[in-house]
This record gives structure tokens, sequence and C-alpha cells, in this order.
């Protein structure tokens, strides 16, 4: 009988010590100044950015360029749906490439498959998902553009850059001019591009991508009636860089 009090007060004790050794390690842990923690409640959290709706209109935050695994990003199409949520947007264009999609050996499906994927976990949260694609042609020579509010990317999978913008206008596309100063030295529009604009192809301009700013866009916008972009262009996850403290 004492042996077997002597065992379960060891027993007791063994794991007393041990909660004891551990909340002892988090307590260092905690005002170790070399080491500081940061609750994550990304998963959980909507960060709401609140603009006011204006003139009568409903102001809706989105991001208009951004990429998954279908294309040249390297994240699948529901969480790019999960971090417009987090990062308090409404609306989403999953724009991947028409042409460039380095990860096509490993997946095998059509230009639409990433929209489909993404529909559900948007419906779930949401988010209003917009269908779009983007024509990746040389940049400097012909450009990239964005369709958005297209039907099908498939029928954009053309061999002339400028008859898939024509057929995702037959689609009812709004075409916006990507990052026009992505390695270039000055802004200018080429030929093709002053084509698409008398042809009333462009209807849009990036003055801002990811961490590139583009003055000289907000000029061509104001003076050719184009509206203003500023996207992220993301292929990567986006970072939860920081947390607002709302008190």
């Amino acid at each position: 009988m004492m042996k077997r009090l002597f065992a379960v007060m060891l027993l007791c004790f063994t794991y007393a010590a041990f909660f004891s050794i551990v909340a002892d390690a988090q307590r260092i842990e905690n005002t170790n100044p070399n080491k500081q923690f940061i609750p994550d409640k990304s998963n959980h959290v909507r960060n709401e950015v609140v603009i006011p709706d204006f003139a009568g209109y409903k102001v809706l935050k989105g991001d208009f360029h951004i990429h998954t695994v279908f294309s040249d990003g390297v994240v699948w199409p529901t969480y790019r749906i999960q971090e417009a949520w987090r990062d308090g947007l409404d609306i989403l264009a999953i724009s991947d490439h028409i042409e460039y999609r380095p990860h096509s050996q490993y997946i095998n499906a059509d230009r639409n498959t990433s929209m489909k994927i993404a529909a559900p976990e948007a419906e779930k949260l949401g988010i209003l998902l917009v269908p779009a694609t983007e024509v990746t042609r040389e940049q400097g020579v012909i450009g990239h553009f964005n369709a958005i509010f297209i039907k099908d990317a498939e029928l954009m999978n053309l061999e002339d850059p400028k008859e898939a913008l024509r057929e995702a206008r037959r689609q009812g596309a709004f075409i916006f001019f990507n990052h026009p100063g992505w390695k270039m030295d000055t802004l200018v529009f080429s030929p093709f591009q002053k084509e698409l604009l008398e042809e009333g192809l462009i209807d849009g301009v990036e003055a801002v991508n990811g961490f590139e700013f583009y003055p000289r866009a907000i000029s061509w916008c104001k003076d050719l009636n184009l509206t203003l972009f500023a996207t992220s262009d993301a292929h990567d996850p986006v970072p939860v860089y920081f947390k607002y403290d709302r008190r």
C-alpha cells in the first residue's frame, strides 16, 4: 500500500515539476528581449478596410491582378480567396496568364480552372470573384494586358495578341495595360499599344503594380480618359506584415 501511495505521489510530483518547468520556460521565453511573440489570428480575423460609399456608388475593395499555380503563381486558387477575405477585400480577379503556364507539366487543366476552383470558396466567404486572364507578350513591344469580366479564357488562346484582345472585347471584357514601366527605362506607348488605343482595346492602365509606382501612367489615364489601376500582381503568398490595434 505504501509503495503504491509513494508511486502515486512520485507521479504527481513528476507532472507538477514538468508543468512548472514548462511554465517557467514560457515566462522566460516571453520576457526574452531577443524573442517576442505576436498572436497569429490571420486565419480567423478579417481586417476590415472602411471606405465610405461615394456619390451614390457602392465602394468595393479589390485586386484585379493576381496569379495562382495555374500560371506562374505558387498558390492554390482557394488560398487566394482566403487571403482576400483576411485582408478586407470585397472583390478579386484571378488573372492567370493565357500563354505563360510553367506548371502545366504537372497540372493538366484548361485556362478557366483556377476560376472554377476558387468560385465555391468565394461564395462561402462573400468575395465577388471576377473571371479574368492575362495576355502576356514581349514587354516594351506588345506588353501584358489583363482582361476582366471575360466568359471563356480558352477562346483567347490565340497566336495573334490583338486577336486575343479582340476576343476578350467580344466577350464584354474590360482591358487594362499592366505594369507599363516594368523592365523599362521610360514609359512610352509602343506602336502596337498605340494601335490598341486607336481601336479602343485599352480601357485602363496600372499606375501601381506591387511595389512599383508609375506616375506617368496617372497622366495617361487623365489625358486619354482611361481607368487607373493599382494592383498587387501577387505570385507568392500575400504576407501578413502586421495587425492593426483598433483600441
